[in-house]
């Protein structure tokens, strides 16, 4: 859908253009110039627009897993971030100050809704690089020190069986890179 109202904007965009060369070239009225003109200026405007929106909501419009792949950690950082936001929640990513000699104290992101604090914790590895529980029990650790009453550890690979049976009980959702998919899909 995107590529198709991609295509209509750069036809329109080509015969605006068309139309104003055509315009000053046979140096027509200078109203049949504008009126060649103001199509231009309405496309130039609206892709600035749409743009912008892009660069707000921090969010690619398409919606590729195999872009979040490419990003780095700390790109993958502020894309969860992003979509926690799209989802509703306020969400800022820790500093390096935040934590104890450059630590984060188990926290990438801090998140805040409906006046709970959320501490989210994000791993970007390789799909068979599967994430232990000894993740699990130091992002848990972590809502003390944040006054947190949830944990949300976030990977694009999977969890280790230990992982998900860590987490049981606990204050914790473990988001895999499926379900990250799947929040995409509706969020991105």
């Amino acid at each position: 859908m995107a590529s198709i109202k991609l295509a209509v904007w750069v036809i329109l965009a080509l015969l605006s253009f068309y139309i104003l060369a055509d315009q000053l070239s046979n140096k027509h009225s200078t109203l049949g110039a504008l009126m060649g003109g103001l199509p231009c200026m309405l496309f130039v405007f609206l892709i600035n627009r749409e743009f912008q929106k892009g660069v707000k909501s921090g969010l690619k419009n398409t919606h590729q897993y195999s872009d979040v792949l490419k990003m780095t950690p700390y790109e993958f950082e502020h894309y969860v971030a992003k979509l926690l936001q799209n989802m509703g929640y306020s969400a800022r990513v820790t500093s390096k100050s935040d934590g104890e000699e450059g630590g984060d104290y188990g926290a990438d992101i801090i998140a805040k809704k409906d006046g709970r604090i959320i501490v989210v914790q994000v791993k970007k590895w390789a799909p068979r690089n599967l994430v232990g529980n000894q993740d699990v029990r130091s992002v848990v650790g972590s809502l003390h020190t944040f006054k947190a009453s949830k944990a949300i550890l976030v990977t694009t690979s999977d969890f280790t069986e230990q992982a998900y049976e860590q987490a049981k009980g606990a204050p914790i959702e473990l988001w895999n890179g499926a379900y990250l998919r799947k929040l995409m899909a509706e969020y991105a």
